[in-house]
């Protein structure tokens, strides 16, 4: 049994609704020829007109064109009220509803949560919803540097899953002092042409601006984008040994809370909501250890570079001490290797471990030569950021870097290093479809040839045709079972949660000042609390049992880490144009053999992958005959 982020099936009683609140669509009048921007979804048109609308959202209909929703409570605005203030934000004419009972009826059931859930700020929530979404603004709001701030934003999936989304903001005073040139780096995105957002944490409110208005206090203006090129939100831990403060601030108690304050707020209007169980079959993962499984790693690197040559290659310009604690801690994991430091790739032949300093460095460093870039022809090369390195981490940084090497050697002669059951791989085949150069569609083929070597390679343009001409802009990930059978690997929106015991915890502690501590060390605790985070689980689809859904989880026997975030569930279904008409289905032999292909603990850094490895190798080898296009075009540029 594992609960998910699913809500299960519940009722809407949109008569009461309609006699309490009205529901409004907005439409741009489509003789126009030019549609509804998406950002006007964004607009507080609360805020700037004063009118009574409680929460807004919005819906793609077709391509380029949005529709508009708006909830009010009764009698408060009308369709002329509305349709003036969207248009004062654009040049169009728009076309107001209001919606009667059986149009609300067919509305979408994630439609009518999203604007529920939206109104959670005026029954308690600390929180804004007027943006589309439910922004939840933390009680002591902290800016690091006056430069991030970070909300977390609630998520209502069409098919009714929520999950929270931690969102950076970035003061736009913060660009401007570092230079609109860092931003310009982040893709599809630049100072000029992104939204800005008026924050006011001292009023909860969060509003769209047009970043002209002279009157604007620059100091609350945020862009929701980092301040620099694939800077990252902290990720937000959701269990960490039972303790109750430690449980409130994180995301899926929030989840929880959420849903129990909708609930008492608004049962006249809804049947309770509850998260979705599922009954799934559990792939265990015998006695050993997340440290044991770990060790098995770190033995079978050592065994490899006890036999080849490892060199520590410094070629940055920016030189520290750090080097020297990097060379350390290689002769300590090593013992039996020697080290050499070099300036450059000498060894065209060898494994080099090349430091190099941290890309910000070179964006803030004009006058520097970027060697990151630094193109090597038969070497194999493994990149390491100096920054990266902490001495707390050091260790297991270096192990996955040195795993890199060995993958990046096994990609160079076709057969597999680290991993120990080829048989299982009898029969699979395993395809990824990539974005080539301008945009268009590439296949490229991982299968094993015998039980040491195997095949990786892109397929050409007839043998790649059956699978870009699918009518699947979404196809990414094929399998090929033994039986011949084309499945689609698809990763769902939902994920798994652990079962709703923190609001026991604070009844616990609010009625009778007790603390109860679960301990996700304990098996028993793990499997009764954490089900569905831990292990893979795998279930076949209610309504048709030819799809298969899994997910995989963190080791359970003896954790000695917090689990950091929920596993997503994965889908295999059947390709039917890619599968004759009576195509095998998966039997339980083939879905074990399947989930076995995710126990290796060598893609992910002693833990579990979540798709089959040889999807590993795939993007490696996609990087690389991405390196090797570019190599060729610039020299071909040259010969120009």
């Amino acid at each position: 049994m594992i609960t998910t982020n699913r809500l299960a099936k519940f009722d809407i009683d949109t008569r009461k609704i309609l006699t309490d609140y009205d529901i409004y669509s907005v439409d741009q009048n489509l003789e126009e020829q030019r549609f509804i921007p998406k950002r006007i979804f964004s607009i507080n048109i609360d805020v700037e007109n004063s009118l009574g609308i409680n929460a807004l959202t919005g819906k793609k209909i077709q391509k380029n064109v949005y529709r508009l929703y708006l909830i009010t409570k009764k009698s408060a605005v009308n369709v002329q009220e509305i349709r003036r203030a969207i248009e004062k934000y654009s040049q169009h004419t728009f076309r107001a509803s209001k919606l009667d009972e059986e149009a609300v009826s067919s509305l979408d059931k994630a439609i009518i949560l999203r604007l529920f859930f939206n109104m959670l700020p005026f029954y308690g929530i600390k929180g804004t919803g007027m943006l589309g979404n439910l922004f939840l603004t933390p009680s002591k709001p902290r800016l690091t540097q006056k430069i991030y701030l970070d909300l977390t934003k609630l998520v209502v999936g069409d098919d009714c899953s929520l999950f929270l989304s931690t969102s950076r903001f970035t003061k736009v005073k913060s660009f401007m002092e570092h230079g609109i040139s860092l931003f310009n780096n982040i893709e599809r995105k630049s100072l000029n042409n992104a939204p800005w957002f008026d924050i006011d944490l001292k009023k909860w409110q969060i509003k769209q601006v047009n970043k002209y208005n002279k009157n604007l206090n620059i100091e609350n203006c945020f862009i929701n984008a980092p301040l620099y090129p694939k800077d990252k939100p902290h990720q937000m831990l959701f269990w960490a040994d039972g303790k109750l403060n430690q449980i409130q601030s994180t995301k899926f108690y929030h989840l929880y809370n959420l849903i129990s304050v909708f609930n008492s707020v608004f049962s006249e209007y809804f049947s309770e909501l509850k998260f979705e169980k599922v009954d799934t079959a559990k792939q265990l993962l015998g006695q050993l250890s997340q440290t044991e499984w770990g060790n098995q790693l770190d033995k079978h690197i050592e065994e490899f570079f006890a036999t080849n040559q490892l060199n520590l290659i410094d070629n940055r310009i920016a030189r520290d001490e750090r080097i020297e604690d990097i060379e350390a801690a290689l002769v300590q994991l090593l013992p039996t290797v020697k080290i050499n430091i070099r300036p450059t790739v000498e060894d065209n032949f060898g494994f080099n471990l090349v430091v190099i300093n941290n890309k910000r460095y070179f964006q803030t460093h004009e006058d520097a030569k970027d060697n990151y870039a630094r193109e090597y022809q038969q070497a194999i090369v493994q990149h390491l950021t100096i920054d990266t390195f902490r001495k707390g981490a050091l260790r297991s940084t270096l192990i996955n870097s040195l795993k890199e090497l060995i993958i990046k050697k096994d990609l160079k002669e076709r057969s597999l290093s680290l991993y120990h059951s080829p048989a299982l791989m009898a029969g699979w085949e395993f395809y990824q479809v990539a974005k080539g150069a301008n945009g268009a569609q590439a296949v490229y083929l991982f299968k094993m040839i015998n039980s040491d070597e195997f095949e990786v390679r892109r397929l050409d343009l007839q043998e790649s045709a059956k699978f870009i001409n699918l009518d699947n802009a979404d196809l990414q990930y094929l399998i090929k079972t033994p039986a011949n059978t084309f499945y689609n690997l698809n990763r769902k929106s939902v994920f798994t949660l652990p079962i709703a015991i923190n609001l026991l915890l604070d009844e616990l502690y609010e009625q009778y000042g007790l603390v109860l501590k679960v301990k996700p060390k304990i098996k028993a605790h793990v499997q009764k609390y954490l089900s569905g985070l831990t292990d893979i689980n795998y279930f076949v689809d209610n309504d048709d049992p030819n799809i298969v859904y899994y997910n995989v989880g963190t080791i359970s026997k003896n954790m000695n880490m917090s689990i950091a975030k929920a596993s997503h569930i994965w889908q295999l279904q059947p390709n039917i144009k890619l599968n004759e008409r009576n195509f095998a289905t998966i039997e339980t032999e083939n879905i074990l053999k399947f989930l076995q292909m995710m126990m290796v603990n060598f893609v992910r850094f002693h833990q579990l992958t979540v798709i089959p490895f040889p999807f590993k190798y795939l993007r490696e080898f996609i990087q690389l005959e991405e390196k090797k296009r570019l190599a060729k075009k610039d020299v071909t540029d040259l010969l120009k």
